[in-house]
């Protein structure tokens, strides 16, 4: 049963990415040995200071540590970097106090031979927690590949739907995100940013953004009152919510025009 005690799991760790997943191949099959409900508890542990092995034979990865006090969201690598690679559950539970918010996901890893379809890199054990599985296009990518990924197509999207509205000399400058608890500047935080979009002869600017599945135009900062009565939308004078660039595209072909000039 080395696949379930602390000098066991540290001796499959030596084999890297390899040995762990061969780790978790074990786990996995032996606690499925017997059909449910009659499963095969194993031992649970903390590993990597970042992984729970449950008693099921699954993978968790916690995702976000927050501070019940301040609420700021704390570094997962910094806050773990006095914990041993493998620990039993109880122990960690143990240094773990009252004061935190702890979230976790059930996970999976790439294995030894994967590589990121974006920038063609492999992971090893310090680092595939930065891996994210793709399901609809079946590959793996680094979180931080797709979000740039993600991040450049949703502002080639936006400078397309100002080009179609008749607008193709505007600047777009990164700002706050007004809608997730990220700001959006960082491009490690997984969140994009807004932007401030600034159209020649124009007064001040027009701010636009993702907003779940909408995405945000604001005028206020211009003062001009623009009203759309036909669409079934949030809205307000200075501001309106676009299901879509298509959307997006026709609603700037009326509030441009109608904006104070500068």
């Amino acid at each position: 049963m080395k696949y379930d005690t602390q000098e066991g799991i540290k001796k499959y760790l030596t084999n890297g990415i390899q040995g762990f997943n061969l780790l978790l191949s074990d786990r996995h099959n032996q606690a499925h040995k017997r059909p449910w409900p009659d499963l095969e508890r194993l031992n649970e542990w903390f590993v990597l200071s970042r992984y729970r092995l449950d008693c099921f034979g699954q993978l968790w990865v916690i995702t976000e540590i927050q501070d019940k006090t301040t609420h700021k969201y704390l570094d997962i690598n910094e806050f773990f970097k006095n914990f041993s690679s493998v620990i039993p559950i109880d122990s960690f539970n143990e240094c773990i106090s009252d004061n935190f918010w702890i979230t976790t996901s059930m996970t999976r890893v790439p294995g030894d031979l994967d590589e990121c379809n974006i920038c063609g890199e492999h992971w090893t054990l310090e680092d595939m927690h930065t891996a994210e599985w793709d399901s609809y296009n079946e590959e793996w990518n680094h979180k931080r590949c797709s979000y740039l990924k993600t991040r450049k197509s949703h502002l080639d999207h936006f400078k397309m739907a100002f080009d179609h509205a008749g607008y193709r000399c505007c600047d777009f400058t990164p700002t706050k995100n007004e809608y997730h608890n990220k700001d959006g500047l960082n491009e490690d935080d997984g969140c994009e940013p807004w932007y401030i979009v600034d159209i020649p002869g124009v007064l001040n600017f027009i701010k636009i953004g993702w907003r779940k599945n909408v995405i945000n135009i604001d005028w206020s900062y211009n003062g001009a009152i623009i009203n759309f009565p036909e669409e079934n939308v949030t809205q307000n004078d200075h501001l309106i919510h676009a299901y879509g660039y298509d959307k997006m595209g026709e609603y700037l072909k009326k509030i441009i025009p109608n904006l104070i000039k500068g």
